[in-house]
C-alpha cells in the first residue's frame, strides 16, 4: 500500500449546488482507495458559491481549495497555487476530472514535478507501493496496466471512471479546513491573450483539411510563430505534440495524441516530429502523412507516405518563400 505520509490531491469541479456529478463519483472513488486524512480536495467552480456546500458534500477529507475562476485568463495563478498545495504537503499524486482546463493544468504540473501524465485513466488501484492505472488505447482496442512508482510524481485525470464499488466510512470528527483562492489579474496578461487570440483565428485541427504538426525540436515562440505564418499561407491548422504543452509553448488543444486530440485530415505534415506511440495513436487515420526530421531512424517515417530527412527549420523557410512565391 503507499506510504501512510503520501498525500494526494483530487481536482474537481463545482457549481452552486456543490460537486459536479462525474466529480461527486471521482471523490467517492479516491475515499475508498485512500486514506480520507490524506485526501486535499481543490475545487474550480465558475460560479460564486458557498463554501458551507463543499463542507457538507466534501466530507472525509483534510482541506479544501476553492476558486470560483475557473477561467483560462487565471490558469498561471491557479497553477502556481496548487503546486504551493502540492510543495506543501510533498504530493506525489494528483488526480483530476478530464476537461479542457485540467488538460492545460496536469501536464505543467507533471512536467514541474519531473513527473508523467496520465490521461483518460478508467480505473486505478494501490498495489505494492504503486498506483496501477487501467486505461484503453488504440480507440478502445487495447486495455493497458501502467504502473507509478511511489517516489514518482504522477498527474492523472480521469474521463470516464469505471462503475465505483469503492467503499468508505464517514469520519464525523474530519472537518475540512476551507481555502477560498482569489487572484488578480496579473500585469501585461492582456499581451498574453492577445498572443493565444491570434494563433485561436487559425483553422481547427478537427477539421482542418491540412495539418502541420510542431514537435520537440520546436524550442521557443518564434520558432512557432513562424510555423502559424506558414499554416495560414497553406490555408492549414497548426497542432503539435505532449512536449509543446508541457512546457507551456502551445495551447493543450493543439495536443494531438493519446492525452491530446485525435485527428483525420487528408494531409498530415510532421515537422520535427519523432513518432512516439502516443503521438501516432492521435494521427493514424490522417489520409496523407508527410515527416520531416532530421533523424532519419525516426519512428514517425514508418507511418509517413513521403518523408525527407534534413533539417526541419531550412525546410520551414523553403516552404514560406515557395508559397509566398505562389501566393504572388
Amino acid at each position: 500500500m503507499i506510504n501512510m505520509m503520501d498525500k494526494v490531491i483530487v481536482v474537481l469541479e463545482g457549481n452552486q449546488k456543490g460537486l459536479s456529478s462525474q466529480s461527486a463519483e471521482i471523490l467517492k472513488y479516491c475515499k475508498g482507495v485512500f486514506a480520507a486524512e490524506h485526501l486535499t480536495a481543490i475545487v474550480l467552480c465558475q460560479d460564486e458559491v458557498n463554501e458551507e456546500v463543499f463542507k457538507t458534500e466534501i466530507f472525509n477529507v483534510a482541506q479544501i481549495f476553492y476558486t470560483n475562476l475557473f477561467d483560462g485568463t487565471y490558469l498561471n495563478q491557479v497553477l502556481t497555487a496548487i503546486q504551493s498545495v502540492v510543495e506543501a504537503l510533498k504530493c506525489k499524486t494528483i488526480i483530476g476530472v478530464e476537461n479542457d482546463y485540467t488538460k492545460q493544468l496536469l501536464p505543467q504540473l507533471a512536467a514541474l514535478n519531473k513527473g508523467q501524465i496520465l490521461g483518460n485513466i478508467l480505473t486505478f488501484i494501490k498495489q505494492d507501493n504503486q498506483l496501477i492505472c487501467k486505461k484503453e488505447i488504440q480507440y478502445g482496442k487495447v486495455t493497458a496496466m501502467y504502473s507509478v512508482p511511489k517516489d514518482k510524481f504522477a498527474a492523472i485525470t480521469i474521463a470516464q471512471l469505471e462503475k465505483c464499488t469503492s467503499e468508505f466510512k464517514r469520519h464525523e470528527t474530519l472537518t475540512p479546513e476551507v481555502t477560498h483562492w482569489q487572484f488578480e489579474a496579473q500585469e501585461g496578461l492582456s499581451v498574453d491573450i492577445q498572443s493565444v487570440v491570434e494563433h485561436k483565428t487559425q483553422k481547427d485541427i478537427m477539421t482542418s483539411d491540412v495539418v502541420l504538426v510542431i514537435g520537440r525540436a520546436f524550442k521557443n515562440k518564434e520558432q512557432i510563430d513562424k510555423v502559424y505564418e506558414l499554416a495560414k499561407l497553406m490555408n492549414a491548422a497548426v497542432g503539435c505534440t505532449r512536449p509543446l504543452v508541457d512546457q507551456g509553448l502551445m495551447d493543450i488543444s493543439s495536443q494531438i495524441g493519446q492525452t491530446g486530440r485525435s485527428i483525420a485530415p487528408k494531409v498530415y505534415i510532421g515537422l520535427g516530429v519523432s513518432g512516439a506511440t502516443q503521438h501516432i495513436t492521435g494521427m493514424m487515420k490522417s489520409a496523407t502523412v508527410i515527416a520531416i526530421n532530421e533523424q532519419q531512424d525516426a519512428p514517425i517515417f514508418k507511418y509517413a507516405n513521403y518523408g525527407y530527412v534534413g533539417d526541419v527549420f531550412e525546410t520551414v523557410d523553403l516552404l514560406m518563400t515557395y508559397f509566398k512565391e505562389r501566393e504572388e
